[in-house]
């Protein structure tokens, strides 16, 4: 542990010191010590006093040194290592400053959470995220993680039709786990919504199948797909039946979004049809279908595609 070894003189609680009130009346205009001490001895309790005023001092400068940067303080030292000492201590109430590797190898590293300032980046700071932290801000590896330019919302600079002053607050929402309605944002106290971020399921998606088989005697069958929507938005399906050769019978083809058919079509002696329509989803999941029957007895091999596109409103 570092030691303070400037000591106050003349501490006691019956110092034989001057009040303070007599010894500002001596220094005063006109006072016994305006001129300081002159030939003759001097009083004690003056004397006594000079001497506990500087060393007083002295020693409060010397325990700021012991307990800001755990560093020794004595009068055996070079004033220049005093000096620069009473520097680092006072550093660490400053303002944030950029960062000093004397500093941190005399006060054996930066604490946790102390801030400061980019060397070459005005409005760049960095955040120690270790004790005892001698690491350089910025080099590799180093237990530092920055804050400040570019790394907080621009909120309203960029534009003249945009306000500044907002409490602009971007998270995660509580409970929601996986796509793009995890991510919301509310200015003061208002609520935006969700935001859409980049990635897998996110954004727009689509998919799309495609099925060949043979239609039993007056027979049908539903093809579908299924994904999950991460806002409300927007789904458009198409779908299309493909016939070996003419069907001489009464054909259906319909979509469908949920359960709800969108869109149907009946249509005698023909070798392909297609059909589509849009709807709105609401989150969660969707299924897509289309339904293919005939009223044939014998109806011919069929190619059945199904797809959808879906678009975040």
């Amino acid at each position: 542990m570092a030691t303070n070894s400037f000591l106050p003189f003349a501490s006691g609680s019956n110092a034989n010191v001057l009040t303070d009130a007599q010894y500002q009346s001596d220094l005063a205009s006109g006072g016994t010590y305006t001129d300081g001490v002159v030939s003759g001895q001097a009083a004690s309790a003056q004397a006594n006093k000079v001497w506990r005023q500087s060393t007083a001092m002295s020693s409060a400068l010397g325990q700021l040194i012991v307990t800001q940067i755990n560093a020794d303080a004595s009068d055996s030292q070079a004033t220049a290592t005093l000096a620069q000492n009473l520097g680092y201590a006072i550093q660490t109430f400053g303002g944030v400053l950029p960062f000093n590797a004397d500093f941190s190898n005399a006060v054996n590293g930066y604490p946790k959470n102390a801030i400061v300032a980019d060397a070459s980046t005005a409005g760049l700071f960095w955040v120690s995220t270790a004790d005892n932290n001698t690491t350089t801000p910025g080099a590799s590896g180093a237990s530092w993680t920055p804050m400040g330019y570019g790394f907080f919302v621009n909120q309203g600079k960029a534009s003249t039709t945009l306000a500044t002053g907002n409490v602009v607050s971007i998270g995660l929402r509580t409970g929601v786990t996986s796509g793009a309605a995890r991510v919301g944002m509310i200015i003061d106290s208002t609520d935006f919504g969700d935001l859409a971020t980049i990635g897998a399921a996110n954004l727009a998606q689509g998919a799309w199948t495609e099925q060949y088989y043979t239609l039993p005697s007056q027979g049908n069958k539903t093809i579908s797909l299924t994904f999950n929507a991460p806002l409300p938005g927007i789904v458009h399906v198409e779908a299309s039946a493909n016939y070996a050769n003419q069907n001489s019978n009464q054909t259906n083809l319909n979509v469908a979004v949920n359960g709800t058919i969108l869109s149907a079509d009946q249509v005698t002696l023909t070798t392909c049809m297609s059909n589509g329509a849009a709807a709105s989803v609401s989150p969660g999941t969707v299924t897509v279908s289309s339904y293919c029957g005939t009223s044939a007895d014998s109806p011919p091999n069929v190619g059945h595609t199904l797809r959808y596109l879906y678009v975040p409103s």
